[in-house]
């Protein structure tokens, strides 16, 4: 199903070593009002290409359904 970027987020970054990426959360909106699993997802992006990323089910409203992918 279709997904949109609709934020990222820095995550504790009290804790990070110079010169090391900071963990960050990305959470993508699905208008789609099934809710799907929290699981490893492939994904096809345009400019990216194939990738996997675990998502979480955040919240489901009437715009549609939020996923969370956390990165360490």
């Amino acid at each position: 199903i279709p997904l949109t970027l609709v934020g990222a987020e820095l995550l504790n970054a009290r804790h990070g070593m110079p010169g090391v990426r900071p963990p960050f959360a990305l959470t993508f909106l699905a208008k789609d009002p099934r809710v799907l699993p929290q699981r490893i997802y492939r994904f096809e992006h345009q400019g990216l290409g194939p990738l996997a990323l675990f998502l979480l089910p955040s919240a489901k409203a009437a715009q549609g359904v939020t996923y969370l992918a956390r990165f360490n």
